[in-house]
């Protein structure tokens, strides 16, 4: 079952504006977006932030305090839109990404909740699945003739036709029933109308990556974790969260989910896009770049859209930290 499905509005044509709501460990944030003829507009914004070492975590708030800090960002910043993408942190949600053999969509639908269970730690009727066909993989094999097989020469034993084998990069994602039980009630009690839930690595893909990015790595600096996402022409390839990083240990981690992906597909990722709170002001980034011989940027949330002229200094620091919210306000207009 598709997440989305289990939201209304889904059907007809795409709303000209929506919002992006991203609900963090230690801040929300809302991106309103709209899309006229000259393309995506960035109409308003808002972000709660907790005081500093504050030991709330806001995802442990329950529907209702969550619900009254959403209806007051929204008041106070006067927006208007109430149609939502709601994303969910990936503390909250199970995925990775799996290779089946090429079959029908029947098939997959049925094979993928059994492979679910070897990867989703809590029991799967618990939790509602949702998955997709990210890239297929052809490998070619020599083939043998059966005539050359007969031949005493051995020069003949090969047949120069190759054999293909497909195979799928299928992207799991798991979400608990219950935190889609709790989304509902915050969107009831905010008066907001969901038209889909996703986990936030898909946001700060749609957000972060352009067309001409082929293969790059997204390095999320979360306040509790850091998530590694690995993205090739525009689909989530490899994702890996490191529950007790940081920055100073960038240099040890990162390289092995670049080793798990570049052994397993055989292709080198040039380019990582670092995003989050924590890169502001970070000096650590160009060491990292000689060290592991990448090129290392910053971010910009804001690099697929328009935006008012009186924004641009604002832009500049609210971008590491609202690529989640503008990515998910721009799946559904």
């Amino acid at each position: 079952m598709k997440l989305g499905s289990l939201f209304s509005g889904l059907f007809g044509k795409k709303p000209k504006s929506c919002l992006g709501i991203d609900l963090g460990a230690s801040s929300i944030k809302i991106a309103e977006i709209s899309r006229n003829k000259e393309g995506l507009f960035l109409e308003n914004y808002a972000i709660a932030r907790l005081k500093e070492n504050s030991r709330t975590n806001l995802t442990e708030l329950g529907a209702g305090e969550i619900a009254t800090i959403l209806r007051h960002m929204i008041e106070r910043a006067g927006i208007k839109t109430r149609r939502a993408v709601i994303s969910l942190p990936v503390e909250e949600t199970f995925s990775t990404v799996i290779d089946l053999p090429v079959m029908s969509e029947k098939e997959l639908s049925q094979t993928i909740p059994f492979e679910a269970r070897k990867y989703v730690p809590i029991p799967i009727e618990e939790v509602v699945l949702d998955w997709s066909v990210t890239a297929e993989t052809v490998h070619s094999s020599v083939a043998i003739d059966s005539s050359a097989q007969k031949s005493s020469d051995p020069n003949l034993k090969e047949s120069p036709a190759a054999r293909e084998k497909k195979t799928l990069h299928i992207l799991i994602v798991a979400v608990p029933r219950e935190m889609i039980k709790k989304i509902a009630q915050i969107a009831g009690a905010a008066g907001l109308q969901v038209s889909a839930l996703e986990q936030e690595a898909f946001g700060m893909t749609r957000s972060l990556i352009q067309k001409a990015d082929d293969i790059c790595m997204l390095v999320d600096l979360g306040t509790e974790s850091v998530d590694a996402i690995v993205i090739e022409k525009g689909a989530i390839r490899l994702t890996h969260t490191f529950r007790e990083s940081n920055p100073e240990n960038m240099a040890f981690d990162i390289p092995k989910v670049l080793g798990i992906f570049e052994a397993k597909y055989s292709k080198k990722i040039k380019k990582i896009i670092f995003t989050g709170g924590r890169t502001i002001g970070a000096e650590w980034m160009s060491n990292l770049s000689a060290k592991l011989d990448k090129e290392i940027i910053q971010g910009n949330s804001f690099v697929n859209l328009k935006f008012d002229a009186k924004l641009v200094n604002a832009v500049k620091e609210l971008s590491p930290y609202m690529a989640v919210a503008i990515g998910g306000a721009m799946r559904d207009i």
